[in-house]
């Protein structure tokens, strides 16, 4: 007998969002993440990837539970690797004049220019917020190119920010 979705949404929505909350420790992304598993789940279905009709309940349930915490798990990730950007490039200007809050401002715009313009993008799209996948969906490209791009465009941003703190440091 062929697996309904709404079935199992009806039967594991809620735990799925308390697993997510175990994670997360935020009810509203907690279900925006179940939204996504389930969202994922239909489109696999759809492409053909997943073929329900094999499946027990408890194989989607299963896969379900899976995917939700390797999402959640990204999104702590992102959480952490964008709070540590933001502190790399000192944003914190509560204890900082503004003269000097400008031209870190502008370095950053500088140093973001001599990236090639996709990584650029993308390097943007993450300091804004937009996980991975909403910025493979911005720009057109996979989640791998994103990743790699996002990767490359950190270290060239770390390389050009200590040669720019050595000329300032220089300067003083």
């Amino acid at each position: 007998m062929p697996i309904s979705i709404t079935l199992v949404f009806e039967t594991c929505a809620d735990e799925l969002v308390l697993s997510a909350y175990y994670y997360l420790r935020d009810k509203d992304l907690s279900k925006d993440m179940v939204a996504d598993c389930f969202e994922k789940l239909i489109t696999a279905e759809r492409k053909g990837m997943m073929d329900l009709t094999e499946k027990t309940e408890n194989d989607v349930r299963s896969w379900l539970f899976a995917i939700l915490k390797n999402r959640c798990l990204d999104e702590i990730k992102q959480k952490n690797n964008r709070s540590r950007l933001l502190s790399m490039f000192n944003f914190n200007t509560e204890s900082r004049n503004k003269w000097l809050d400008k031209a870190e401002s502008e370095s950053f715009e500088v140093i973001l220019k001599l990236l090639p313009p996709k990584e650029a993008e993308v390097f943007r799209l993450h300091v804004q917020g937009y996980s991975n996948d909403e910025i493979s969906d911005k720009t057109s490209v996979t989640y791998s190119t994103v990743k790699n791009q996002l990767y490359e465009a950190k270290k060239k941003m770390r390389h050009f920010w200590g040669l720019l703190t050595l000329i300032f440091v220089s300067l003083l």
